[in-house]
């Protein structure tokens, strides 16, 4: 088995891949609802509206309003004021999170639907494995010198193929962290290649380092301080090479590219000012600067809580091989001991800039699972360079898997129902009754629907509605319309109890 995964290891990873899709079967392509899908919604609502107009009517920006003729002017998820023309826009973050999938559906003739959206997110999961993978290959055959690499980068891919949160965020749970985790591995594979491979190489390498972070910037904001840390690291390095040039010079190029390349995007849409005023704005609230009773207390609990949940069978293997092998006192190389401490540095800076956003959200550790899972691979790398990566050592990982399986089936649990008891298909139920049950004429409302707000159920009811609390409110945004015919869809107990027709005067 060892000789088989040396000789064919892109093998081997591909049916690590496909098991992976196995496990996650029970899953797909079920109705949208809880776990942070919410993020998906809000990925196919812009793909939706671009699909019965065009990407380039709306500027390619991510917009939130849908077709008919009173879905204009409703603010259904962001903040106010990011509109055009009565249109809302969602611009929290750069736009390839949604324009990458849907050049490909248009590539390949597929329609936006969760399953797609899925297929796409699992495939940049299996790309994912594989650059990990070659980060490991590269770091043994180019910073140690070590051609015994095979079995240590493997075991590094699948502790981070098997992990319930890239399980679940690189499946069903697709964001703007679940895709720019590609660019940034691709980031790091071209800096190792830029700074230790041949000179002759220097020129593709160079190149492919700035693609990767100028996707990686036009993805998510977490990008820069990757950006930030190369171009330091580069410029505190004594002996300065070319590569050592290149790797000050390109993070700048990319940042700047892609920020100015966001700005003039967004600022067409909503105007300069507005939209540097709501990147301050979001800031503020990311960053917790607005929220004193957040402490620094309740930013570790809430990463622990995500590591807990996200990477527990993985951690515990890695604290027992970690203090068993001494392994970092007993690793030679400093390059190794640098690269991860940058990376340690560069996942806790992150969580401590966008303190708000790591305590809310369980993907925001998805970065930190590749430093995780590139700790374990390079401590199998000594284990292996050294003669001592056994039969036996290595069945020790296979009760790791399947914890991880069973931990990712705990929280995501296959079946009608979720976690809470609720059922996974009640935003899909609402949603569709309030397409079957209205015209595009109708101004849509609705009653008691307890999540604010709702993405879900506007991807499928393909329409914008007033999401209220009591019939008055109704009356008093009629009271300012002529002539409009209303629908008011009444929710109790996660489903549509009644429909109300109404009409102003």
């Amino acid at each position: 088995m060892i000789s088989f995964c040396q000789r064919k290891p892109i093998l081997v990873l591909s049916i690590v891949f496909m098991l992976t899709v196995l496990v996650r079967l029970p899953n797909l392509n079920r109705p949208l609802s809880k776990h942070h899908e919410f993020n998906a919604a809000l990925i196919l609502i812009p793909m939706d509206i671009w699909k019965e107009s065009s990407a380039k009517a709306y500027d390619f920006s991510p917009v939130m309003t849908y077709w008919n003729p009173h879905d204009k002017e409703i603010n259904n998820i962001t903040v106010e004021g990011i509109e055009k023309e009565g249109d809302y826009y969602y611009l929290s973050f750069p736009s390839m999170t949604y324009i990458l999938p849907y050049v490909c559906f248009q590539l390949f003739g597929v329609a936006p639907s969760p399953i797609a959206l899925q297929v796409f997110n699992m495939l940049i999961h299996f790309i994912c494995i594989l650059l990990i993978y070659l980060i490991i290959k590269n770091i043994s055959v180019r910073i140690l010198g070590n051609g015994n690499y095979h079995i240590s980068a493997i075991i590094g891919s699948i502790i981070f193929a098997f992990s319930p949160t890239p399980l679940w965020f690189m499946g069903n749970g697709y964001t703007h962290h679940t895709l720019v985790v590609v660019f940034i591995l691709w980031a790091i594979l071209s800096s190792v290649k830029l700074l230790y491979e041949n000179k002759e190489r220097l020129l593709m390498n160079t190149f492919q380092l700035l693609v990767a972070l100028f996707f990686a910037g036009m993805t998510a904001w977490i990008s820069f301080i990757l950006m930030f840390i190369l171009t330091v690291f580069a410029l505190l390095k004594k002996q300065k090479t070319k590569a050592i040039y290149a790797l000050i010079v390109v993070p700048v190029i990319s940042g700047l590219a892609s920020i100015l390349l966001t700005y003039l995007q967004y600022s067409k849409v909503v105007g300069s000012d507005t939209f540097i005023e709501y990147m301050q704005g979001r800031f503020s609230v990311r960053s917790s600067a607005n929220k004193e009773n957040i402490t620094f207390f309740h930013l570790v609990f809430g990463t622990f809580k995500w590591y807990v949940l996200g990477y527990l069978p993985a951690l515990l293997l890695l604290i027992y091989e970690f203090l068993k092998l001494n392994y970092f006192k007993n690793l030679l190389s400093k390059s190794v001991k640098l690269f991860l401490l940058l990376g340690l540095f560069f996942v806790f800076s992150h969580h401590f800039l966008l303190s708000e956003f790591t305590i809310a959200h369980n993907y925001s550790v998805l970065i930190d699972g590749v430093i995780i899972s590139l700790f374990l691979g390079l401590i199998y790398q000594q284990l292996e360079s050294e003669g001592r990566l056994t039969t036996k050592r290595l069945t020790f990982i296979l009760p790791v898997l399947f914890l991880s399986i069973g931990q990712y089936y705990f929280i995501n649990r296959p079946g009608i129902f979720g976690q809470n008891g609720e059922r996974y298909d009640y935003m899909k139920a609402i949603g569709h009754s309030i397409k079957t049950n209205s015209v595009p004429s109708d101004l849509i409302f609705t009653l008691n629907l307890k999540e604010k707000p709702n993405p879900q159920v506007i991807y499928y009811a393909k329409r914008n509605f007033h999401q209220l609390n009591n019939m008055s409110e109704v009356e008093e945004i009629l009271s300012k319309k002529n002539n409009v015919s209303a629908k008011v869809f009444i929710i109790k107990d996660n489903k549509v109890d009644s429909i109300v027709s109404l009409k102003s005067n």
